[in-house]
């Protein structure tokens, strides 16, 4: 007899590849693992882009991922001017994010959502298949055209302006349903034991977590609702700040972090010069799911807690970034 726990990943496994076939997208090889699994591939080949897909199913943490590989590598001597494009692109991007895997200088695109209760949420999969395909059409000339010399500052502007029109989402959530989420979002802290510091009924909430002993500094998270792109956004924040001469090598740990971030991603606030570690959870038909988001504010908070002190170590310590790298990846666990 099947367990109910096999029965249910199995469906899981079903459902994502409806979505995909509702995408036209190919369901190429299955590759199975105990804890977690490349469940299927597929591929892109469009006139923008042709790229590699994985769909993964990380089955303890309950998370699934959508990771795109593009065909097309980044020169080591651009990878500064990458980290600063991809940067400003991840801080735009709650559910997804670019990294550059620095063993083969190869450039990808990954997202996901948690699955509450072993069930795939098939309505936020397929509105996360759409726009990691959307995402990428838009993005990977913009990354080409750093790739092959130009600024990516203003690169960065003139895409901003260029795409205003398709970035500016539809139907978005009313004042009343922001504030009903709100609302279930502090019953969901208040089960935690997290308690809230300050709260904007209709636009979201503020709290103080503490650190792990033995640092010197305290977490601010945030969460808000995102009227127009129909999430709840969750950034957690030290409250130290990088200083200006540190982040160049900052920028560069920060998309180093996320070659092997997996629930959520980094970026640099470069109007305050303070990290952020973030993520979203999408909000369908005006609810939040409860369960979802304890699972997304448990991962922040384990994230939080292993990469801020080691970016305080680089802040104020002599050890190379390198060690620091290698220090996160011997620690960092499947929920991060």
């Amino acid at each position: 007899m099947i367990k109910k726990e096999n029965k249910n990943n199995i469906q899981v496994v079903k459902d994502m590849k409806e979505c995909f076939r509702s995408f036209h997208l190919p369901i190429n090889k299955n590759d199975g693992g105990k804890d977690f699994s490349v469940v299927f591939t597929s591929q892109i080949c469009n006139d923008h882009v042709c790229a590699f897909v994985a769909a993964i199913y990380y089955k303890q943490t309950k998370y699934v991922a959508i990771k795109i590989s593009f065909r097309l590598r980044v020169p080591s001597e651009k990878f500064a001017d990458m980290w600063r494009l991809l940067n400003r692109l991840n801080s735009m991007m709650p559910l997804y994010h670019y990294s550059i895997c620095t063993c083969c200088n190869s450039m990808s695109l990954e997202g996901g959502i948690f699955v509450s209760e072993d069930c795939l949420p098939i309505s936020k999969y397929k509105n996360l298949i759409h726009d990691l395909l959307e995402d990428s059409y838009l993005c990977i000339p913009l990354i080409i055209a750093v790739i092959k010399g130009g600024n990516p500052d203003e690169l960065y502007y003139q895409f901003i302006k260029d795409h205003q029109d398709i970035l500016k989402k539809e139907n978005s959530i009313s004042k009343d349903i922001g504030h009903k989420i709100i609302s279930d979002v502090e019953t969901v802290l208040a089960g935690m034991q997290i308690k809230i510091e300050a709260e904007n009924k209709h636009d979201g909430c503020f709290m103080n977590i503490l650190c792990p002993e033995g640092t010197d500094f305290f977490l601010r998270m945030g969460i808000r609702v995102s009227h127009d792109d129909k999430m709840a956004i969750l950034n957690l924040a030290p409250s130290f700040i990088v200083p200006d001469e540190k982040i160049p090598v900052m920028t560069e740990f920060v998309g180093r972090i996320n070659e092997i971030s997996r629930c959520q991603h980094m970026f640099i606030d470069m109007q305050c010069n303070r990290v952020n570690l973030c993520t979203g959870i999408m909000i369908v038909d005006g609810i939040i799911d409860k369960n979802e988001f304890e699972l997304a504010i448990n991962a922040m908070m384990a994230g939080g807690f292993l990469f801020f002190p080691i970016i305080k170590d680089l802040i104020l310590s002599n050890e190379s970034l390198e060690t620091l790298v290698t220090k996160i990846c011997g620690i960092a666990k499947c929920d991060i």
